[in-house]
């Protein structure tokens, strides 16, 4: 509709100025940084609710300094339901929090919902999290048994990313290497590699995958992995 059109045709412009402070290119406008920031609120407000969800990615992408909008943030990251807004906050609060508490009780909570997508978006939290969410790897734990296969293969790269050194860790990539989802597989490879020596278990397993995974690229990490862990 017209009215639609005018609307969208309001909303680009700052849209697209808060997508170039956010994506770095605040030297090319000379904005300082203190500057940058109240330019960033206040486009968020002339945002409104419409484009939302392009606020949040963006907003997300600003790292710490995102920590500014961390309480908007974590308002849409509790809402019910599987929304794209809310996922899109859980993943963007992981990376801004300056106030870690409050976001890991907002990410523990979201990681045991009914919704795939909601519990997929935690774990990437969880992990843009690191170490501060080592107490949530039991829950990180929990998600690479999920039934859906996004999830788990969020939980891994989460899993090492939070406390790579956890002592039930290992055992519970080697049954991600049983999965007959070559994404999977590889990333449980990727995570036994970072893992390093400390996962020597893994050897028998990785040099299986090596032979006969899913796949050359699922292969190659199997062995890339083995020269990891084996150290020789």
């Amino acid at each position: 509709s017209e009215t639609g059109s005018s609307e969208l045709g309001r909303l680009l412009p700052p849209l697209f100025e808060y997508q170039r402070l956010v994506y770095g290119e605040a030297n090319s406008l000379e904005v300082a940084r203190g500057d940058q920031e109240r330019r960033i609120a206040e486009l968020s407000r002339r945002l409104g609710g419409h484009l939302d969800h392009q606020v949040i990615r963006c907003v997300g992408r600003l790292g710490r300094r995102g920590g500014l909008h961390q309480a908007q943030i974590e308002r849409f990251a509790s809402q019910a339901g599987d929304s794209p807004y809310r996922a899109d906050a859980l993943q963007a609060l992981g990376n801004i929090a300056v106030r870690p508490d409050s976001a890991l009780r907002i990410l523990v909570l979201a990681a045991a919902d009914s919704s795939a997508r909601v519990r997929r978006a935690a774990a990437v939290g969880l992990g843009a999290l690191g170490p501060v969410a080592a107490p949530t790897m039991p829950k990180i734990l929990r998600l690479l048994d999920d039934a859906d296969v996004s999830v788990r293969v969020s939980a891994i790269r989460a899993s090492v990313a939070v406390d790579r050194t956890h002592p039930s860790l290992v055992q519970a990539l080697l049954r991600r290497l049983e999965s007959k989802a070559g994404l999977e597989q590889r990333e449980a490879c990727r995570a036994l590699a970072r893992i390093g020596p400390r996962a020597h278990s893994a050897i028998p397993h990785l040099q299986r995958v090596g032979a006969i995974g899913s796949g050359r690229g699922t292969q190659s990490a199997a062995l890339a992995a083995l020269d990891t862990v084996d150290g020789n």
